[in-house]
């Protein structure tokens, strides 16, 4: 018996030796463990409990290569735990464990308590291509019922990215983020600089003539040729189409939808410009006919490939996916909820492709979205990429910033109102803005009364492109008018590019001299060019050359610009390795050049592209040039929520839309596009009320019809009304910047991250929360001004007719209506009024909303007496910080912070101590609490003064209701 028992103890002795056995697959390295599979080598490096970086390539070591948007650096593996068992390595943190399959490369992700967060697909998922530009992919696995957020900014409106597939490219107004979010409570960024494509296409199959008929019943497509043969725009009666032969579009013989099809500032899209758009002749196609769903109902994805110019996608007259202004193949995708076994009427448009051409739609009959996700990049020859895992998805973001770098703290103005100014279009040519136009845009702000912190002037102001001359037409002493920005209190930013030309700017005639010249002559003499043009800013040359010829023009003690917009930074032409980081080569650029110069000056980057790593670089991102009209707002709401997921904190969108909307479909503007419209009216009142719950607020237009009093007496008003109530929340707004900071707490949060125990938020991509507070619901629809010919019928229907927006509250709270007071419960769909000077607005019960008195900026005021308006049901927490708003001083703890909360069972409200100090903090604040209920502390405008008043100087008080 004893002999039996001594033989077994050695037998399992034995046996987990094996199992935990060092082998010569396994190299543990003091910052990586390296497991040498059958079909690749994995190698796992540890940056912070919950941050675990996988390689996967061929041969003894990952490829070396510059990883400009990393600057975490790994921990030491000895710190965590690495078992060598028989058939996997286990490597595990605190927060998290991976596998590897020794076999097969099979690469498996737990969080703490051992749930699977994604794994590799069974075979190890990878490809890498030995060819001379190398390529490579990685597949992971989709848990039932997960949902995929972010990969860049896109287009297509829809909640999440199962079903679609995205270019991973920096396009102008659709960006490559490389970065996703899982509901399954983990994130990951794809370190691969290159382009590509992320694919999470499911059963994705051509649609095919089993399940297509054309118009006459017969199998299949088919498509009516439109050669590019008018230009005629279509007639309108009135505000309305005079015919619409289909649902959508004009179709009739008298007119082209090549016209139609096109936004009408996009020239180029129209084939006008034949040297520079390279097509002798464009093409429209349309097919019509019925699609026949199979036996299911539910979801149907749609994926259009090489779209061309235009392509829309319409079934049973409800457009399902389209795209208008066009600057580069990409994927276009859409859903529609479908019936089984049924015919369904579509039209497929295709508008402006090249004569050949391949027009490719794509369907998932099967809905079977929760399968995989596909990373695919041209170049390269090492899958890499970051896993980050945490007990929530502030510390999901915090994890990618803590590997990136943490979101600077913006100068307190660029959250203020931003008035973007374009060069005027008179006909249709650029004659630079005039002196005296510029001051008397500043004077009508400052005279009535309307709050704004910045101008800013587009481009064509330079002699040539690259110059960074200011045009003697137009800026004979820009040192002066720089000068009388800033004696009204308003900052000055300026439009640059990373191209540089050799002709005149647009609509400057004057003879090009040596010295608008020879910026663009040192770079090309230097090889510091990519295409001619373009800056190379993967070399570090580059950088300090191109910002030494900025400083020495823009940035400097005789005339210094406060903020740089760096238009373009997306790049024309872009290193193929590093194309998409090209946006945060070029922040890096002039963030390093501009804090060397003035060291203690916090400086300000919009740029319309976006890259991990450009958060740290005092960096926002604007969507690019998109349409003004309804369509485009609602996809912009969806757009600016995957940012943020890719690690965006401050975002914006050109509040009106910059042009080229569809002008001429009544169901979203009605032909004009202008100013004195209504329904374009209606249109930029609806942008304002959103975008001032955007992290960055600022109007843009291609024209100039774009200030506030352009759009007439009724509208001004709301759209002042607007401003000014996001100069009231300036408090709230400000505090967040460090909670992002520190904490990954981005402003702008689809629902997910809040309440992602409630199943019904999935499918909401129209609201979002902005904060702990405020939940946003944007009115993305023509509510207000009715589409009727006659305008006399219009404005009666205007009077008479009720508005009203449905909208989901979130479950497990409640909620307060924030112009009312009232409080609703969560968990239900309801619909809310919505006239056209109020978006529907909610505030979650427990919050405290600092809110401040309307100033005109805030370079020369102070808001020193703030309501605290208490949503109550709940205890409520709220960090007052602030700090000077323009220095650096911040990272050295230069700044205040009040923590105040609200006890809801003892109705007691306490401001504690305040903590910190900076050297122009206020002495006292004026605090005066409120508890919210109907008809009390409600709406944007409306100031209390009947209650207590508290004089804070910086030790505690104690509040207790009444």
């Amino acid at each position: 018996m004893r002999r039996y028992i001594h033989l077994s103890l050695l037998a399992i002795w034995i046996f987990a030796m094996a199992c935990n056995s060092s082998s010569d697959e396994v190299v543990q390295s003091d910052q990586f463990v390296r497991v040498k599979t059958a079909r690749a080598t994995v190698q796992l490096s540890v940056y912070d409990d919950g941050i675990i970086r996988t390689q996967v390539f061929e041969g003894e070591e990952p490829e070396a290569r510059w990883n400009p948007a990393v600057i975490a650096e790994p921990m030491a593996i000895r710190q965590f735990s690495v078992k060598d068992r028989r058939r996997e390595v286990v490597l595990k943190t605190g927060k998290m464990k991976v596998t590897v399959n020794k076999e097969t490369a099979q690469i498996s992700y737990y969080n703490a308590e051992g749930d699977l967060l994604t794994q590799t697909a069974a075979d190890g998922g990878f490809s890498i291509e030995q060819d001379e530009d190398g390529g490579v992919s990685q597949q992971f696995l989709v848990s039932e019922g997960e949902h995929i957020y972010g990969v860049g900014q896109y287009v297509n409106g829809l909640p999440y990215v199962n079903g679609t597939g995205c270019t991973l490219e920096q396009t102008n107004m659709e960006d490559a983020g490389h970065v996703i979010m899982s509901d399954r409570e983990y994130g990951m960024f794809w370190n691969n600089p290159s382009g590509g494509q992320f694919e999470a296409f499911g059963n994705h199959e051509l649609l095919s003539d089993k399940y297509v008929k054309t118009e006459d019943g017969q199998a299949g497509f088919q498509a009516l040729y439109y050669p590019d043969d008018s230009n005629v725009k279509t007639e309108h009666l009135g505000n309305m189409l005079k015919t619409k032969i289909t649902k959508t579009i004009d179709v009739s013989a008298e007119n082209s939808e090549v016209d139609v099809m096109q936004s009408d500032f996009d020239a180029i899209a129209r084939g006008k410009d034949k040297e520079l758009n390279k097509v002798e002749k464009g093409i429209t196609l349309l097919y019509k006919g019925s699609l026949k769903t199979p036996d299911r109902t539910g979801w149907y994805y749609f994926n259009i490939g090489n779209s061309g110019r235009g392509v829309r996608f319409v079934v049973d007259g409800e457009r399902i996916v389209e795209r208008r202004i066009h600057h580069s193949y990409s994927w276009n995708c859409g859903r529609k909820w479908l019936e089984a076994n049924t015919e369904y009427p579509f039209e497929l448009y295709y508008s402006h492709g090249f004569e050949d051409i391949s027009l490719q739609l794509y369907w998932d009959p099967n809905a079977d979205i929760y399968k995989q996700y596909t990373w695919k990049s041209k170049r390269w020859r090492t899958v890499d990429y970051f896993v980050f895992a945490d007990s929530d998805y502030n510390g999901i973001m915090n994890k990618l910033y803590t590997t990136t770098g943490k979101p600077s703290i913006l100068p307190k103005w660029s959250m203020g109102y931003i008035h973007c100014q374009a060069l005027p279009f008179w006909i249709r040519r650029v004659d630079g803005f005039k002196r005296e136009g510029f001051l008397s845009l500043a004077k009508y702000y400052r005279e009535n009364q309307i709050p704004c912190d910045m101008l800013v002037q587009d481009f064509q102001w330079w002699t040539a492109m690259g110059s960074h001359i200011f045009r003697p037409d137009c800026y004979p002493d820009f040192k002066s008018r720089l000068r009388e920005v800033h004696n009204a209190n308003f900052k000055l930013m300026i439009s640059i590019w990373p191209l540089y030309q050799d002709f005149q700017g647009s609509g400057y005639e004057g003879e090009l001299t040596e010295a608008d010249l020879k910026n663009k002559e040192e770079l090309t003499d230097k090889g510091l060019m990519l295409a001619d043009s373009w800056v190379n800013y993967v070399k570090e040359e580059a950088r300090e050359v191109a910002w030494r010829q900025i400083e020495e023009s823009l940035y400097n003690d005789e005339i210094k610009v406060d903020a740089f917009w760096l238009d373009a930074d997306e790049g024309g032409a872009k290193d193929p390795n590093y194309g998409d980081a090209y946006p945060l080569l070029n922040k890096m650029s002039f963030y390093e050049g501009a804090r060397a110069a003035y060291p203690n000056t916090r400086t300000f980057l919009l740029g319309r592209s976006m890259y991990p790593g450009s958060q740290r670089y005092d960096m926002a991102m604007w969507s690019g040039d998109v349409g003004n009209d309804f369509w485009t707002l609602e996809r912009q709401v969806s757009a600016g929520l995957s940012a943020s997921i890719c690690g965006v904190p401050y975002w914006t969108t050109d509040v009106g839309g910059f042009g080229g909307g569809f002008a001429r479909d009544t169901d979203y503007a009605n032909g004009k596009d202008d100013a004195s419209d209504p329904v374009f009216r209606e249109v930029v009142a609806r942008w304002f009320q959103y975008g001032m719950f955007c992290p960055i607020f600022r109007l843009h237009r291609a024209d100039n019809n774009a200030a506030p009093w352009f759009y007439g007496d009724e509208v001004e008003e709301i759209l002042a009304n607007t401003i000014r109530f996001r100069y009231r929340l300036m408090p709230y707004v400000y505090s967040m910047t460090k909670r992002t900071r520190e904490e990954g707490y981005n402003p702008m949060r689809p629902l997910f991250m809040d309440f992602g125990n409630d199943e019904n938020i999935h499918e909401i991509t129209q609201q979002f929360m902005y904060g702990n507070a405020f939940l946003v619901c944007p009115v993305t629809k023509g509510l207000y001004n009715p589409y009727h010919p006659d305008e006399n019928i219009r404005e009666e229907l205007k009077k008479t007719a009720l508005q009203y927006w449905e909208l989901y509250l979130p479950a497990g709270t409640d909620w307060y209506d924030f112009k009312t007071g009232k409080k609703l419960e969560g968990g239900q769909t309801i619909s809310a009024p919505a006239p056209l000077d109020w978006m529907p607005l909610y505030v979650k019960a427990g919050s405290i909303v600092p809110m401040g008195k309307v100033i005109q900026n805030t370079t020369s005021e102070r808001q020193s007496e703030l309501e605290l308006r208490i949503y109550p049901g709940k205890d409520a927490d709220f960090v007052l910080y602030d700090d000077d708003g323009v220095s650096y001083d911040y990272e050295k703890d230069a700044y205040t912070e009040i923590a105040i909360h609200w006890d809801d069972a003892k109705q007691e409200l306490t401001i504690g101590d305040r903590k910190g100090s900076y050297n122009t903090m206020l002495k006292e604040i004026v605090f005066k609490p409120l508890v919210v209920s109907e008809g009390i502390g409600v709406g944007s405008l409306t100031e209390y003064n009947d209650g207590d008043k508290l004089v804070y100087k910086g030790e505690a008080l104690v509040w207790k209701k009444d």
